[in-house]
């Protein structure tokens, strides 16, 4: 695994200040999952002929919003272990 860069530390310090669950509400709620839950049924819908219904969009909208817990997590633990990654090779260079 990638170590963070200074910039990319720096910047992941400013999020992790906001906690873990904003965080997953802003990165994988809001920017994921609604997203992704409005684009699959239009693009299933021209692509597989599907019927674009209201129960049909709801449903996928909650389906992917609910995605959306899962993935802001998976994303916050990939910057925290990448974060940890940068501390633990920084203290590896100043123990030399």
């Amino acid at each position: 695994m990638k170590p963070m860069t200074d910039q990319e530390a720096a910047r992941w310090e400013k999020k992790r200040q906001q906690g873990q669950l904003r965080f997953t509400v802003i990165f994988g709620i809001l920017l994921w999952g609604l997203p992704v839950g409005l684009i699959w049924p239009v693009a299933m819908s021209a692509i597989l002929g599907w019927k674009f219904t209201f129960p049909f969009r709801a449903l996928s909208m909650a389906v992917f919003m609910f995605g959306g817990i899962f993935f802001g997590r998976r994303l916050w633990n990939s910057f925290e272990r990448r974060y940890a990654a940068r501390a633990k090779a920084i203290a590896d260079r100043q123990s030399e």
